[in-house]
């Protein structure tokens, strides 16, 4: 494999560098563990290139390399301390890592409830209620057991005024919703008018459970996506495969590495308490998310390469630079920009200014419920 390079440093050049590469596999959500397995690894110098120059570095990478899950390439100094770990991803977004449950020959039952005010399609043990005022999930049941997973897909969106966030999400009405019985679950699709087109849920006998989501909001956004509530006391840790540990603003993307991260929750208040990583905020490039909860595990996973996870509000302490909206658990495609402490995002370049969306977005996520039981 071959990378180019920049020599960014004045006086050395990059042949007094060394550079270490790994090929890894990440563990699935079903593994329950953090981290990575390195399939291969090794080291090479620097190539001779001058500081302010380009060149190429070449890695002997080994036979089936493009098979792994992600490239690692880390750099040291001619001191030999770490400068910087660069990844890449190398399987896309082919295939599902949610292992699959027993499908068997399980009928679905369809049924409406309290007056018709709810539709629930049942499958096997696993049921989910909708609403059917307004065609949102309303809650999650696995056997006995309830999952308090609810009110979404909603809409997402916040325009930043100053420090605060105006929601301008608008209104979303129901305009039908259908449930009927496929050869292996149940499907259920919510057609709406406004922003927020369709929700189409496919209940499967394996447990699994696949939401397909459209929305077209037109103008001006500096948080966009759909969210569902979950409760935040329930939540104990996550476990996330994506560029981490840290979460992301728009004009503060770099520096992150993909890896398989966990982290129990904590909510800190900046310059007052301090727990690092934060569990709460918004959080780039992620292929899954596992929460722990009192309840059981719950994991979505990303099928359609939504850029960014959102996770409740994080505080910013007294006189704090940003007012930042609760996402509840969110599929974002547009994360807000920080400010400094004297200028507003709009005033630090191109990166932090609010984008201005158009066109329709659709999105693919799986969720699977796993009380323990």
């Amino acid at each position: 494999g071959t990378l180019e390079v920049e020599n960014a440093w004045d006086f050395t050049g990059l042949e007094d560098c060394r550079f270490r590469w790994r090929t890894l596999r990440f563990p699935s959500p079903a593994e329950g563990r953090a981290g990575h397995e390195a399939l291969a690894e090794g080291e090479v110098a620097g190539p001779p290139v001058a500081p302010g120059s380009t060149g190429t570095l070449t890695l002997p990478l080994p036979d089936g390399w493009s098979s792994a899950d992600a490239l690692h390439l880390t750099a040291f100094d001619p001191e030999d301390r770490e400068l910087w770990t660069w990844s890449w991803p190398l399987d896309g977004l082919s295939g599902s890592e949610v292992s699959p449950g027993d499908a068997g020959g399980v009928p679905a039952v369809v049924s409406d409830v309290d007056g018709a005010s709810a539709l629930v399609a049942e499958v096997g043990e696993l049921a989910l209620r909708f609403s059917r005022r307004t065609g949102l999930l309303e809650g999650v049941r696995v056997g006995d057991r309830e999952i308090a997973l609810s009110g979404g897909p909603r809409l997402l969106a916040w325009l930043r005024d100053d420090r605060r966030f105006e929601d301008v999400s608008g209104e979303s009405a129901l305009v039908d919703l259908t449930a009927s019985a496929t050869s292996d679950g149940a499907l259920v699709v919510a057609t709406l008018e406004g922003a927020l087109k369709e929700a189409r849920w496919t209940i499967r006998a394996d447990g699994s459970v696949e939401l397909e989501f459209a929305y077209a909001f037109g103008g001006p956004v500096d948080v966009l996506g759909v969210g569902f509530d979950y409760p935040e006391a329930q939540v104990t840790s996550k476990r996330w495969r994506g560029r981490g540990p840290y979460r992301v603003y728009r004009n503060r993307l770099p520096g992150g590495v993909l890896d398989v991260w966990e982290t129990a929750y904590n909510d800190p208040v900046p310059g007052q308490t301090y727990a690092y990583p934060e569990f709460k905020g918004h959080f780039a490039d992620w292929r899954w998310l596992t929460l722990e909860t009192t309840e059981g595990d719950l994991t979505i996973e990303n099928l359609s390469g939504v850029p960014f996870l959102g996770l409740y509000r994080p505080r910013m302490g007294e006189d704090g630079l940003l007012d930042l909206p609760d996402v509840g658990v969110a599929l974002l495609e547009v994360v807000p920009a920080q400010r400094t402490k004297f200028l507003p995002p709009d005033r630090l370049g191109p990166q932090s200014a609010t984008p201005v969306v158009g066109a329709e977005t659709r999105g693919r996520v799986a969720f699977r419920f796993d009380t323990g039981e």
